[in-house]
C-alpha cells in the first residue's frame, strides 16, 4: 500500500510508513467492526481505496481544510477520522446521530492514537452546543436538504461530496454567495466524484 501513497506525501504531516500503518490499522479495525454493525459495504482493499481513500485524498488535495472542523454524520469515519488518520494535525469533530457507530468511531479514534472529538446526537443539535465555522458531509443529503438541516445553525464554510445530481442542486441553491468546485475520478471503470464549497451571502473566504 505504500507505493499508492508516496504521490500525495505533500499532505502528510509525519513519515509515510506512520502514514502507511495508522491507515492500515484503521482498514482492519473498520473490518472488525463491520462484522458487528452495517457500517460499509466497500470491504475489499481496492474497494476502500477507490470507495474511502480517494475520496478523502481528494479533500486534502482542494487545500480547502482549515485547522479545525466538523464532520457531519461521520458513519464509518470518512472523511473524518480517515482524514484524521492521514493527517493528524487538523482537529475534527465528528457528529454521528447513531449511538452504536459513535462509539466505533470514538474507539477506533483511541486505538490510532487520533485526538479527535466525537458527539452522538443529531448535526443540528450538536451544532448549537459546538458551534464549527467549517462543516463537510459526505453521503448524508443532497446540498439544498442540507442548508434546510443547518439553517438554524451558525457556519461559514460548508464542504460537500456530491454526485451526478450536483448540477440540479446547484440551480436550486439559495442563499449562497461563492461556490467552489473540486472534480476528480476514482476507479475503473472511471466515475467523476464532485467536491463543492459553499460559502452563505455575508461571509467572505
Amino acid at each position: 500500500m505504500k507505493t499508492y501513497f508516496e504521490p500525495y506525501t505533500e499532505y502528510f504531516d509525519e513519515p509515510i510508513a506512520q502514514v502507511v500503518e495508522r491507515v492500515e490499522h484503521f482498514y482492519r479495525l473498520m473490518l472488525e467492526a463491520n462484522k458487528h454493525q452495517n457500517l460499509t459495504r466497500l470491504v475489499t482493499p481496492d474497494q476502500f481505496i477507490q470507495g474511502h481513500l480517494e475520496d478523502v485524498f481528494a479533500l486534502l488535495r482542494t487545500k480547502w481544510l482549515p485547522a479545525s472542523l466538523a464532520d457531519i454524520g461521520s458513519g464509518v469515519g470518512v472523511p473524518g477520522l480517515l482524514a484524521a488518520a492521514l493527517k493528524p494535525s487538523i482537529a475534527w469533530t465528528l457528529i454521528e446521530s447513531e449511538k452504536r457507530k459513535a462509539q466505533y468511531l470514538a474507539e477506533t479514534a483511541e486505538a490510532l492514537g487520533l485526538k479527535v472529538t466525537v458527539i452522538a446526537e443529531r448535526a443540528e443539535n450538536a451544532l448549537k452546543q459546538h458551534p464549527h465555522d467549517t462543516l463537510i458531509a459526505r453521503a448524508v443529503s443532497p446540498a439544498t436538504r442540507m442548508l434546510r438541516m443547518l439553517k438554524s445553525c451558525s457556519w461559514s464554510t460548508l464542504i460537500l461530496y456530491q454526485g451526478p445530481s450536483w448540477a440540479a442542486e446547484r440551480e436550486k441553491l439559495q442563499g449562497i454567495s461563492h461556490i467552489d468546485e473540486f472534480r476528480y475520478t476514482v476507479g475503473s471503470p472511471i466515475k467523476e466524484r464532485i467536491l463543492v464549497r459553499l460559502v452563505p451571502r455575508g461571509t467572505s473566504l
